[in-house]
């Protein structure tokens, strides 16, 4: 579960949380078996592509509605929408002092630079965001 976004010195910046467990899925052992990396690429591209079907099956449901929320507000107000937000996953390490796995990512281009934390310390052992992306 994503804990949340930290800086390249392991500080946090922004903390979710779940409030409910995270749903079991038809194909649930399918998204367990993915490595912490491919977690985070898959709920990037999920963002990206303002997919919040997929996305949902990564990040908190609050977290979803408030993509949605935004996402209506820009569509209400006109603002035209990149088409791809693309970020970029890079190596993923543990961390024994969070107890989470920490994953190296940047927007492209290079504008801001972030470490996701997630785990799977869930019924379903799934690895998933309990924080922001």
């Amino acid at each position: 579960m994503l804990t949340g976004i930290y800086d390249t010195q392991l500080q946090l910046q922004h903390e979710m949380k779940w409030t409910s467990e995270p749903p079991l899925l038809p194909d649930n052992a399918r998204y367990a078996a993915m490595s912490p990396a491919s977690v985070v690429k898959a709920a990037t591209e999920a963002q990206a592509a303002f997919d919040l079907d997929e996305l949902a099956k990564f990040v908190p449901p609050e977290q979803v509605q408030q993509l949605k929320r935004s996402l209506e507000n820009a569509q209400k107000r006109g603002i035209e929408l990149p088409k791809k937000n693309e970020a970029e996953v890079g190596e993923a390490f543990w961390s024994s002092e969070h107890s989470a796995w920490f994953v190296k990512c940047r927007y492209v281009p290079p504008i801001k630079k972030w470490n996701l934390a997630i785990r799977n310390d869930n019924p379903t052992h799934r690895y998933l965001f309990d924080g922001g992306l």
